[in-house]
């Protein structure tokens, strides 16, 4: 077989093959090269077909026609290679002409005459009618399709005829499947090639016509294979409402005709509830598609209609009713999602043209309706414990559910939050008693529905004309989470699923409890309550941040804080070892840590000082216990920051030691960032002595063969040294160059490019007390740089396959911030900005556009003395150190971001090397000598993309005209060399450079 493959392989493009392909089909050779060669067939009809002489054409033709009678008439009709020479033999039709596509369609029915409906020859037939559909989109431009479908149009009649004969043996033994295929492709034929259903000749009404037992019997005899038949049904009904006018009246009819048959397939069965898994699905994408092509003639009385068709259409939406509140629904997101969107459609007509039983007695049906369907099952206790799938129930609640619970609100307003406090209280959820006397999934899901209105229900209370009676239910509902019911025992905390739901409406609810009325009190203590359920900690803790957020002014006093602090140490010091099923992830441990801060943050300078240490204290405890645990146990093996495993992570997978304390450092530097506290005229910033308590564990860490070896440790120290000079750098100098010592160490001992943020946040922290240019950070600058350049690739090959773009990135990006705001520092060294420039000139040629984009900063900034530097004393002597760096690189700078222009640069780094090339063409000292490297570097016969004529050198002369004469403003010019570089990347045409000369 192998060899076989082979030779057809090397001969596929010769004129022989066609002979090659003749004598393999004929001779008894295996399935797998038979189908090989009838694929080889299928590729040479479709390229080469129209070359051939008549003689092949009909050689070839004939062959196939009797092969594939020959497969039709045993039992490998349904096979692979019967199914290409299918396409083989339409193919040859389509080319031949609307005379041989029409034969080709009569032979196919002609092959079934008088023939069992479950025959092989059957089989074939289909499979002829199936490809003769589908070769016609492959071979055809819009005016040829049209003419095959003309020609295909006359055999419709026998085709739906065919389709019906086999439908009615009611099993998928056989050819059925294949049947309900050509029955999808038949009923798009589109004979005048309009492409617009609206002039469409072919509508569910002529298979009504044609076919008229077909329609029900798709309905009637679904099985346990439902999805086949159902989705040949959807296929045809999708097209209801959209034939011409003529059809439309049919389409009408073969609506009414599929709505009473879906009813009676309900009846048959002896309910909704007796339907079979596929058949509910099927009879709500039905009915969904059925509201889609006619919501007017279900939705709304028609003059004329008939009273079976306004009963059934009442009926109809009753089904769908019943069909959403099935248990499967719970998990079958196709048939919900087609149940909401039939009644969302219903929504989307006015209430006053409906009719009266879709107006609000539909309301008042579906309002408990969605309540009901959003609950959890009677029994439920745990995820691990149900059969439910947690994603699928999480999905049909939050995005397929979610649009109708909305309509009902909007049509109700006040009356849906009455009608939830009604409910509440009926159940014990509300009033003086608060306990639970009905079902606790009812409560769950109630709170769950006002959740998800919670957007509307805040706009209401703000603009509609009811607002007093919205505002008013809010308060009876809140009042009641921070009443009896939300205490333990109470209703409102009597599952762990009804105190995560609570915990997330009191979440999404928080703007509201900034007022003053609001029972703000009551929910804080609920929400604190539900730190000790596991099940509520991810909405708990948001909603804890929320509070912290917006209710500061009421919750920034130091009993408070106090309190908040001693409620929450539990989530911020989790016991160590313990098992990840029952303490908070970093996530949510940093939620009610960065809400702390915010609080602390509020306070008095006295007060805060006494806060920060006390709130930080807990994350550095268990930092220090994770780094004891680390330094036992061996090195883990190699990890990439930030990467997981193909598989994935579960929410509460067992971490690693060092993951564990990479989460506890970046902890600290998260609750860090938030304390921004302004001291007192000479007194020390708070996060200062947070760090001389951290500095131990710091120093150990660096220290620590078992942490540093995994790059999370590293980084997350970096990122806390950052946190901590942003914080409090611009008071304290000692604590900067702690922080950039220990930046420097993990540079020159781990290579992490992390390092060079906390040297970027030193560098501005020190600018804010004026004080960058004294200290140590000239120095660090100077070591950072001679190190990451070590680490990097020889000079001129920075862009070839060695370069590490993330280091150059970060190099660059931390330069940048030294040019801007301690300039002196990069001027005043004269070798560092020659070594710099140098290594610019070849970054400027990488692909990735990090380290492309923080390059061009660097450089478009660093060519321009900053502003900072005008009344230096030193500002000629760093002018001198300057030109020289333009002087040695300045060629190579232009050659290497021409070359970038018009081949490497990213696309969204554009703009950013016009700027090069703009402070490159700025400075008068240099511009001629700029200019011209400029021209020789965009000579046809150097700039590559002249050299591969993908621009003309009149594009190239154009370009250079625009960007030397000086006339565009610098937003043109930066959208010049912008829309140039996509020129060269062939997404522009020239025409984009005339829009630049006026």
């Amino acid at each position: 077989m192998k060899s076989a493959n082979e030779f057809l392989n090397e001969f596929a493009e010769s004129q022989a093959a066609w002979g090659h392909c003749s004598a393999i089909l004929e001779a008894s050779y295996p399935a797998e090269v038979q189908y090989f060669c009838a694929n080889m067939l299928l590729n040479k009809v479709r390229s080469e077909w129209r070359r051939l002489d008549a003689a092949t054409k009909a050689s070839v033709s004939n062959l196939a026609r009797q092969r594939l009678l020959a497969l039709s008439s045993g039992p490998t009709a349904s096979s692979i290679t019967a199914q290409r020479l299918c396409k083989v033999v339409a193919g040859i039709a389509i080319q031949s002409g609307a005379e041989a596509v029409s034969s080709f369609a009569e032979s196919a029915i002609q092959l079934v005459s008088g023939q069992s409906p479950a025959s092989g020859a059957v089989h074939t037939a289909c499979n002829m009618l199936l490809a003769i559909t589908d070769e016609s989109m492959y071979h055809s431009d819009a005016v040829r399709e049209a003419a095959v479908h003309a020609a295909l149009y006359p055999s419709l009649p026998r085709v739906l005829a065919l389709v019906e004969a086999v439908v009615a043996t009611r099993t998928l033994e056989g050819p059925v499947e294949a049947a309900l295929r050509v029955l999808g492709a038949w009923s798009v034929l589109d004979p005048h090639g309009s492409g617009d259903d609206e002039r469409r000749s072919f509508g569910p009404g002529d298979v009504l016509v044609h076919a008229p037992a077909l329609l029900p019997a798709l309905l009637s005899v679904m099985g346990d294979s439902d999805e086949v038949w159902g989705e040949a049904l959807i296929d045809v009904y999708m097209g209801i409402g959209k034939g011409t006018d003529v059809g439309k009246q049919r389409d009408s009819e073969a609506a009414e005709a599929g709505l009473v048959a879906a009813l009676r397939r309900v009846e048959d069965s002896g309910g909704v509830s007796q339907l079979s898994e596929g058949a509910a699905r099927t009879i709500a994408r039905l009915a969904s598609a059925l509201m889609e092509r006619c919501t007017h003639l279900i939705v709304c009385p028609v003059p004329g209609e008939s009273e079976q068709w306004a009963r059934a259409s009442v009926a109809l939406t009753t089904v769908v009713a019943q069909l959403m509140q099935l248990d499967q629904a719970h998990e079958d997101e196709g048939l919900m999602e087609a149940c909401v969107e039939y009644f969302v459609r219903i929504g989307d007509t006015s209430v006053a043209s409906r009719r009266p039983e879709l107006q609000r007695p539909l309301y008042e049906t579906l309002l408990p309706v969605v309540v009901r369907i959003s609950s959890f099952p009677d029994g439920f206790t745990t995820w691990a414990e149900s059969h439910l799938e947690q994603s699928s129930f999480a999905t049909m609640r939050e995005h397929v559910m979610s649009d109708l619970v909305n309509m009902v609100y909007v049509f109700f307003r006040g009356e849906f939050l009455s009608w939830a406090l009604h409910r509440l209280a009926a159940i014990g959820a509300v009033g003086d008693a608060g306990a639970l006397t009905g079902r606790w999934q009812e409560v769950e899901a109630i709170c769950h529905a006002v959740r998800i209105v919670e957007g509307e229900v805040q706009e209401d209370a703000i603009s509609h004309q009811n607002a007093a009676e919205i505002m008013q239910h809010v308060h009876a509902l809140f009042g009641a989470v921070a009443g009896p019911a939300g205490q333990p025992g109470g209703a409102l905390a009597s599952h762990p699923m009804v105190v995560a739901t609570v915990a997330r409406m009191i979440g999404a609810f928080v703007k509201y409890f900034s007022r003053d009325d609001a029972p703000m009190e009551g929910c804080v203590r609920y929400v604190l309550r539900a730190f000790a359920v596991p099940e509520a900690w991810a909405w708990a803790t948001k909603a804890f941040r929320g509070f912290c957020a917006m209710c500061a002014r009421r919750l920034a006093t130091a009993p408070a804080i106090q309190s908040l602090m001693e409620a929450a140490r539990g989530v911020l010091h989790p016991a160590v070892g313990a098992d990840p099923q029952t303490q908070p992830q970093r996530e949510e441990r940093a939620a009610v840590a960065c809400g702390l801060a915010r609080l602390v943050a509020a306070l008095p300078y006295a007060d805060a000082a006494r806060f920060a240490p006390a709130l930080c204290a807990p994350l550095l405890e268990r930092a220090q216990a994770m780094l004891t645990v680390v330094q036992g146990s061996p090195p883990p093996p190699a990890a990439r920051p930030g990467r997981t495993s193909r598989a994935g992570r579960s929410a509460h997978e067992a971490k690693s030691p060092q993951a564990t304390l990479a989460d506890e450092l970046g902890l600290l530097g998260d609750t860090i960032r938030y304390l921004e506290i302004k001291p007192d005229p000479g007194q020390p910033h708070p996060v200062l002595d947070v760090m001389r308590a951290a500095w131990p564990t710091m120093t150990a860490v660096v220290e620590s063969p078992s942490a540093t070896a995994d790059a999370r440790v590293t980084d997350a120290l970096c990122e806390l040294c950052a946190r901590a000079a942003a914080s409090a750098g611009a008071a304290d100098s000692d604590l900067r160059d702690g922080v950039v010592a220990v930046s420097l160490t993990v540079l020159e001992r781990f290579a992490r490019p992390c390092a060079l943020e906390v040297l970027s946040a030193a560098v501005q922290a020190a600018a804010a007390s004026k004080a960058a240019e004294g200290g140590g950070l000239g120095e660090a600058l100077a070591r950072a740089c001679q190190t990451c350049i070590a680490l990097l690739p020889d000079s001129n090959s920075v862009a070839g396959s060695g370069e590490r773009p993330e280091l150059v990135a970060a190099m660059f990006d931390m330069c940048d911030k030294f040019v801007l705001f301690a300039p002196a520092l990069v001027y005043g060294t004269p070798e560092l900005l020659q070594a710099l420039m140098g290594v610019a000139a070849h970054a400027m040629m990488l692909s990735e556009r990090a380290p492309v984009s923080a390059t061009c900063a660097f450089v478009t900034h660093a060519l321009a003395l900053p502003p900072r530097l005008k009344d230096h004393p030193h500002r000629p002597q760093f002018r001198n150190a300057l030109c020289s760096a333009v002087a040695t690189h300045g060629a190579q700078l232009v050659r290497s971001a021409v070359s970038a222009l018009g081949t490497t640069c990213p696309r969204e780094s554009l703009r950013a090397l016009g700027g090069v090339f703009d402070a490159l063409l700025s400075d008068a000292e240099w511009r001629g000598a700029v200019a011209a490297c400029l021209t020789e570097a965009m000579s046809p016969g150097v700039f590559a993309a002249a050299k591969e004529s993908i621009v003309t050198p009149g594009d190239c002369e154009l370009f250079l005209t625009l960007v030397l004469q000086g006339h565009l403003t610098r937003p043109r010019l930066l959208a010049l060399y912008q829309d140039f570089g996509q020129l060269c990347r062939r997404e522009a045409s020239a025409d984009v450079l005339l829009a630049y000369q006026s």
